[in-house]
């Protein structure tokens, strides 16, 4: 028997280059308990040095680095007489199809794509140091020059290693398409289970609407014939209570209408079509006709486009935005409010300027949030759903909402749709 036999193979040593000190533990402890021998570099000229010093099995690198990066990394390596035979395996997103190409022309021999499966990192490099003998047997022709996406590439590496590099970016595209399409699956899965929410949703909004509407339109109406038969027989006292008790049932029937509006957004939506924006705004104008006229406000408009929209649900972001524009108003001199339109390209911005009361800018996020209310009811009435739903309608439409303003220097409110 050969002495030769009995000897145990040397362990295999990798060297990993990669700059984050996290990516490079976790790395370091899945290959060590493979019983890898580990060396780590935290750059590409840090590694330079190392190899200098000790020649590894195989080396591991990431490819988005400061200063050398993973393919250069790589040509240094090639370029070295001593070096060029270490097998090396760069980590990266694989997002450009350039990426390919750039590793077979600086000699990688294999592609991984981060995060990485780690039953696929051991097996790829399991693959590579057994045919590594095979590659050493078939040494590179000469140079191929490639034109891809308008570069010119030489491309040097010999025909085992440009099969190996294709078959291991091919096996990593194969593991993405199965990853999307789980992905795809749980995504329909989920599109579903939403839709089943909306439809109970609905049926929620309906119920909720009729079986808590008449219980407060009956409290309402028998608080009301209490007050009008037994009126001489309370005292002042009582009549407050009642009078406090009406308004609070009035509330809460115009908190679940307003709460059904903003449900309603998505679930009662109409497709969007081609909607001149004037005949929105005619129609919002002639809801708060009464509002106006109470108020003395003055309200222009220009020219406005015409843009993709559901007429219904313009109608009532045009309302709630010059509704807030007459109620928030100042208390001396008219209330003005400029209704006006830009587009640019495939967008129009729509702006409602007030001369109000204003607001401070550290609440303009606060304001589109739903019960979200700057003012007492006292002050200025409503149940603080009225921007909200305007930012849901807005999003609908896949425009974007926001505001500007000073305090005691009026506002303007600015969203876009798309243009038709």
């Amino acid at each position: 028997m050969n002495p030769e036999d009995n000897k145990t193979p040397p362990p295999t040593e990798i060297l990993i280059v990669e700059d984050s000190p996290t990516q490079a533990l976790l790395l370091r402890r899945l290959l060590e308990q493979h019983d890898c021998k580990v060396a780590a570099a935290g750059s590409g000229a840090q590694a330079v040095e190392l190899l200098r010093k000790q020649r590894p099995t195989m080396v591991i690198s990431d490819v988005n680095m400061p200063g050398m990066d993973g393919y250069e990394l790589c040509r240094r390596i090639k370029a070295d007489p001593a070096l060029r035979d270490i097998p090396l395996m760069l980590l990266t997103t694989l997002s450009d199809p350039k990426d390919v190409v750039r590793g077979l022309e600086c000699g990688a021999h294999s592609f991984m794509t981060k995060p990485y499966d780690e039953r696929q990192l051991l097996s790829r490099i399991r693959y590579i140091l057994a045919n590594e003998q095979l590659r050493r047997q078939n040494p590179p022709e000469a140079a191929i020059q490639i034109e891809f996406a308008g570069q010119k590439y030489a491309i040097a590496a010999g025909r085992d290693q440009v099969l190996d590099f294709l078959l291991s970016t091919y096996e990593t595209a194969v593991e993405q398409n199965r990853e999307l399409r789980v992905t795809s699956d749980a995504l329909e899965h989920q599109k579903q289970e939403l839709a089943r929410s909306n439809a109970e949703l609905q049926q929620f909004a309906y119920v909720a609407s009729h079986d808590l509407q008449e219980p407060l339109r009956m409290v309402s109406s028998y608080l009301g014939m209490i007050e009008q038969r037994y009126k001489d027989q309370l005292d002042a006292s009582a009549h407050e209570f009642i009078a406090f008790a009406v308004d609070g049932a009035h509330r809460m029937s115009q908190l679940i209408t307003d709460l059904l509006t903003y449900a309603r957004v998505d679930t009662k939506g109409k497709p969007l079509v081609p909607t001149d924006a004037a005949r929105p705004l005619n129609a919002a104008l002639a809801n708060l006709k009464l509002a106006i006229a109470e108020s003395g406000a003055q309200v222009t408009c220009g020219a406005l486009p015409a843009v993709k929209a559901d007429e219904a649900q313009l109608v009532q972001l045009f309302q709630n935005l010059i509704g807030n524009a007459i109620k928030f108003r100042k208390k001396t001199g008219p209330s003005q409010v400029a209704i006006a339109a830009t587009r640019s390209g495939a967008e129009c911005t729509f702006t409602v300027r007030d001369n109000g009361i204003g607001m401070d800018p550290s609440q303009f996020k606060r304001i589109f949030l739903i019960f979200q209310r700057l003012h007492t009811r006292e002050e200025y009435p409503g149940t603080g759903i009225g921007l909200a739903v305007c930012k849901k309608i807005v999003e609908r439409h896949g425009g974007r909402i926001w505001v500007e303003s000073e305090p005691g220097k009026g506002s303007v409110f600015s969203f876009t749709l798309p243009a038709a």
